[in-house]
C-alpha cells in the first residue's frame, strides 16, 4: 500500500463501485495519487495505517456508518492534516433527525411541524396527539430518529395505535412524528427537490417524492417558480451541519412555502441514473466527482508548497 494518497475512498456498498471509478478517473486526469478500499480491504487499510507511516490529502468516507471501528483512525488522520468528507463525528450528530429538527428550527429554517417521542413517552402519547392533532394533521409521518434513505418511514399514520405498533415492530427507542407535506404542483411536476451540497456548491434537482426519479433543475425553472431561495436554505443547513457533502429534501408546500422535509442525508445515494432509474443524473455525479478531485488537487498543491518552503528554509539555515 502507498505511504501517501492524495485521495482515499473507503466504501462498502456495491453500488458505490461506479462512483469510485469515476473518482479514480478524475484523480488520474489531475495526476493525483488515489487509493480505494472496500469491505474487508477497509480492515486491511486500518491495519496498515496503524503500523506504517501514512498520510492522505482527502478521505472520502462511505463506510464508517457500517464499520464504526474506523472512526478513531479517521480522526487521527484528520489531526495529521487529512481532509475528511465527511467528518464521522459530525455525521453521527447529523444523523439524528430529532436533533437536526431542533437545530434547523432554531436557526430559522422552515421545517414541518413535528414531535419527538421515545418509548418513555408511552403514557403521555394520547394526550400529546390530542393536543397537537390539528398541527400534526392526519395522516402524519413517523420516522426513526436516526437513519436515512427512507428506511423505516411510515407515511400514513393515523393515531396512537400506529405509533405503538411502530415502536413494537421496529424496536426504535426514539422517533419523530412529522406533519405530512403535500407538495404544490409546479407546471406538471410535484414541487419536491433533492438538493446536493458539495464543498460549497448547491446542485438542485427535481425529485419526485412518489417515484424517487431525479431531473436536473434548470435555471429557467428556478426563475419561473421562485426557487432561488433553495440556495440560501441549503447553505444555512450546511453551516449548521458542517457537512461537506450531503443532500436535503425541500418541498413547496400547499401555501407556496419552501419547507425542509428531510434534513441532512450525510451519505447520499450516488448510484448512476444510467444503471438505476432512481439514480442520480450523470451530470450531477460529474460535478460531485470534479469537486472532490479538485479539492484533493488543492490539498496536494498546498502540501507541495509547504514541502518546498520547508526545503528552502533548511537550505538557507546556517
Amino acid at each position: 500500500m502507498p505511504r501517501h494518497a492524495d485521495m482515499v475512498v473507503l466504501w462498502d456498498w456495491k453500488h458505490d463501485a461506479e462512483f469510485a471509478l469515476k473518482l479514480q478517473s478524475c484523480c488520474a486526469a489531475r495526476n493525483l495519487s488515489f487509493a480505494s478500499f472496500r469491505g474487508q480491504r477497509v480492515k486491511d487499510f486500518i491495519a496498515f495505517a496503524e503500523s506504517e507511516p501514512f498520510s492522505a490529502g482527502l478521505i472520502f468516507d462511505r463506510v464508517s456508518d457500517v464499520q464504526p471501528g474506523i472512526v478513531y483512525l479517521l480522526l487521527r488522520l484528520k489531526r495529521a492534516g487529512a481532509h475528511l468528507v465527511n467528518d464521522p463525528e459530525m455525521m453521527a450528530w447529523c444523523r439524528d433527525k430529532a436533533t437536526m429538527h431542533l437545530e434547523l428550527l432554531s436557526s430559522g429554517v422552515r421545517v414541518p411541524y413535528g414531535l419527538i417521542l421515545s418509548t418513555a413517552d408511552h403514557a403521555k402519547r394520547l394526550d400529546l396527539l390530542e393536543l397537537c392533532k390539528e398541527r400534526l394533521g392526519s395522516p402524519f409521518v413517523i420516522k426513526p430518529a436516526e437513519g436515512g434513505g427512507g428506511d423505516g418511514v411510515e407515511l400514513n399514520a393515523l393515531g396512537s395505535n400506529d405509533i405503538a405498533d411502530y415502536f413494537r415492530r421496529t424496536g426504535e427507542g426514539k422517533i419523530m412524528l412529522q406533519r405530512k407535506i403535500l407538495p404544490r404542483i409546479l407546471g406538471r411536476r410535484r414541487g419536491w427537490f433533492r438538493v446536493f451540497w458539495v464543498l460549497g456548491a448547491v446542485v438542485p434537482c427535481w425529485w419526485d417524492d412518489l417515484t424517487h426519479v431525479y431531473d436536473p433543475l434548470e435555471p429557467e425553472d428556478e426563475a419561473s417558480f421562485g426557487l432561488k431561495p433553495l440556495y440560501a436554505i441549503v447553505g444555512l443547513i450546511a453551516r449548521i451541519s458542517k457537512m461537506d457533502l450531503f443532500t436535503t429534501e425541500i418541498a413547496v408546500d400547499e401555501d407556496g412555502q419552501l419547507v425542509a422535509v428531510d434534513f441532512v442525508n450525510e451519505m447520499p445515494d450516488l448510484r448512476f441514473q444510467g444503471q438505476h432509474p432512481d439514480g442520480v443524473p450523470g451530470a450531477v455525479l460529474d460535478r460531485i466527482a470534479a469537486a472532490l478531485s479538485e479539492r484533493s488537487a488543492a490539498l496536494a498543491r498546498a502540501r507541495a508548497d509547504a514541502g518546498e518552503a520547508g526545503s528552502q528554509k533548511g537550505a538557507s539555515a546556517p
